[in-house]
């Protein structure tokens, strides 16, 4: 079969249509309180080794471990050594709470909701409230970017919660006390590139409040069973930017 030639005409144009991506900056409020429950670096420490064939390492446990454990540093050489097995409850504790007294004299923050969650939350909330007509998840997921990995927080207060639960990975349906952190009057600001020809500014508003409101964020959310935390709003929004593409 005959082989089509190929155009070697140094003439031939494209037309290449560019992207109209815009930069918006929202800054939202909790409306309910925060629950952080990161996964521990001793779980990752013991998944990396199961990996690798070695065997796990029992660290010490305590309540003010997993409490700190529970929370996303900013910077992780600010946190308290959690893995100290020579550190006391106490001692944590005294770190722990200077490191907030700081915060509340200096407002350097500290801890952060990461990004990749809010994208999430903003997806779920647009489509259970059927705020993007007939864009699919996939088509939305690449019509809008909250930039970095971190989200960093603003409170007025952080405490430690505990709850019951049920360990379903044993047979006999151990009950243990699960450690979080609750953070009240919570906010942060999203940082959004999105593509104007896709969505607009209010619509991407508009997807954030829904998502507050029926999705929330980070631990014991409101979509969740029995969930009652992570609930927020929009309180303002910067005018968007046209970035240069």
């Amino acid at each position: 079969m005959a082989m089509k030639k190929q155009s070697t005409d140094e003439n031939v144009k494209f037309t290449v249509m560019k992207p109209h991506w815009n930069h918006i900056e929202v800054k939202i409020v909790g409306t309910t309180p925060l629950i952080m429950q990161a996964i521990p670096p001793t779980v990752i420490e013991n998944l990396s080794r199961k990996d690798n064939g070695l065997t796990p390492i029992k660290y010490k446990t305590s309540d003010w471990r997993r409490y700190i454990d529970s929370i996303h540093w900013i910077d992780i050489n600010q946190k308290p050594q959690t893995l100290d097995s020579n550190k006391t409850d106490e001692e944590l504790e005294a770190e722990f709470n200077a490191l907030i007294k700081k915060y509340g004299e200096t407002g350097e923050k500290l801890f952060y909701i990461p990004a990749e969650a809010f994208k999430e939350t903003i997806i779920k909330g647009a489509s259970r409230n059927d705020i993007i007509g007939n864009k699919d998840g996939r088509s939305l997921r690449g019509s809008f970017l909250v930039v970095g990995d971190m989200c960093p927080i603003d409170f007025t207060k952080v405490e430690m919660e505990k709850t019951c639960t049920i360990n379903k990975n044993t047979t006999s349906k151990v009950r243990v006390v699960a450690v979080y952190s609750k953070f009240y009057d919570w906010s942060t600001t999203l940082k959004i590139n999105y593509n104007d020809d896709n969505i607009s500014a209010q619509s991407l508003i508009d997807m954030i409040i829904a998502s507050g409101l029926s999705v929330g964020i980070l631990g014991r959310r409101i979509e969740l069973n029995f969930g009652k935390y992570g609930t927020f709003t929009v309180k303002e929004a910067t005018t968007p930017v046209e970035i240069q593409v």
